[in-house]
């Protein structure tokens, strides 16, 4: 009974976690910034007819809802251009397991912008993104991790040093 007790507790914060909705998704604040630092991905949709593929990847939490309404947000603002929007999310794969599926599930779609957040060893992290770089030539945009009940320390330190830097030392 207490092994059921304990599950309990978490499988309601599961729950409420899952049944929050989504934010609207707001317009760019700064279309300057995503010209800038989202080059590639940004010339291809001012082109008319452009044909521009976009990935989204990663784990469970890419693999969400939320990004039917990223997709549907591209299509609208730029509707002269031919979006190819797919989700190739893997629940479950941490980046330790991402990194040994990255360069099939990433090359053979070949995107021009990957939409990528997975959770793992900042090595792994980094391996996946390092193949995406050395493999194509897509624009990477990271989402940052969701508050977690973990260490917020390590969770801060990640997100507000790391990725940047990563992001810094890649370009």
């Amino acid at each position: 009974m207490k092994r059921i007790s304990m599950l309990l507790p978490m499988f309601c914060i599961f729950l409420c976690v899952y049944s929050q909705p989504y934010p609207a998704i707001r317009e760019i604040k700064n279309p300057l910034l995503f010209n800038e630092q989202l080059h590639y991905t940004s010339s291809l949709l001012r082109q008319p007819g452009a044909e521009v593929r976009i990935l989204v990847y990663g784990q469970s939490i890419s693999g969400q809802e939320w990004w039917k309404e990223v997709k549907t947000y591209f299509e609208n603002k730029y509707p002269s251009s031919k979006i190819n929007f797919i989700n190739k999310a893997i629940g479950g794969f941490s980046a330790d397991r991402l990194k040994l599926t990255a360069a099939n599930d990433v090359v053979t779609f070949y995107p021009d912008l990957i939409l990528f957040h997975d959770y793992g060893s900042e090595a792994d992290y980094e391996k996946i993104i390092r193949i995406i770089k050395t493999k194509t030539t897509a624009d990477i945009a990271i989402q940052t991790d969701h508050i977690a009940a973990q260490s917020t320390e390590w969770h801060d330190s990640h997100n507000n040093v790391w990725l940047p830097e990563l992001c810094k030392n890649m370009d």
